[in-house]
């Protein structure tokens, strides 16, 4: 058995490969909701601009006007609802198109 817990808190490859995909899920989510008729070779580099500065920029702002602590947690628990929110996003024109025929 594979103990997941052990191999994140080690410096080990696991722990950079979630590490990285959680930094750039968000960016990615919202690329392909708000650019997705530009096609994947032109969404996947913007999507890596918008990790670098949708994710930190909210968290700063919410640093300073909240005080939110910029932990692990917080970091992850703000990728995760931005993450969620893109794909939300995305996915509201196809349900939309679903629930008015």
């Amino acid at each position: 058995m594979i103990d997941a817990a052990g191999l994140l808190t080690e410096g080990t490859i696991p722990r950079l490969i979630i590490g990285g995909v959680l930094f750039w899920a968000p960016g990615l989510a919202w690329a392909w909701a708000l650019a997705r008729e530009l096609g994947p070779t032109r969404w996947i580099p913007i999507s890596l601009v918008l990790a670098f500065t949708v994710q930190p920029l909210t968290l700063l702002f919410l640093n300073l006007l909240f005080a939110i602590p910029i932990t692990l947690g917080t970091t992850s628990l703000l990728a995760s609802a931005l993450t969620l929110a893109g794909i939300t996003i995305g996915l509201a024109p196809r349900t939309n198109a679903l629930f008015t025929r």
